[in-house]
C-alpha cells in the first residue's frame, strides 16, 4: 500500500492495552506504528467501510 504522508501522534492508552500492543506487535512482527495502522484498516474492512474513507480525505485536502 502506497502513503502519501504520514502524521505523527501521541496517545495515552492504559497500561495493559500497552503490553496488549506490544505482545501483538511481536507476534505480528510489526512495529507500534504499523500495528495501529493495521487495526484501523481491518475495523473498516471487517465493518464493510471503505478505507480509506472518503470524509477523512476531504477533509486532508482541505488543509
Amino acid at each position: 500500500m502506497a502513503k502519501n504522508s504520514s502524521t505523527p501522534m501521541t496517545i495515552r492508552i492504559d497500561d495493559d492495552a500497552r503490553r496488549a500492543l506490544l505482545i501483538a506487535c511481536e507476534h505480528e512482527h510489526r512495529s507500534q506504528a504499523n500495528m495501529i495502522e493495521f487495526l484501523i484498516i481491518d475495523y473498516f474492512r471487517r465493518n464493510g467501510m471503505a478505507y480509506p474513507p472518503e470524509e477523512a480525505k476531504q477533509e486532508i485536502s482541505k488543509d
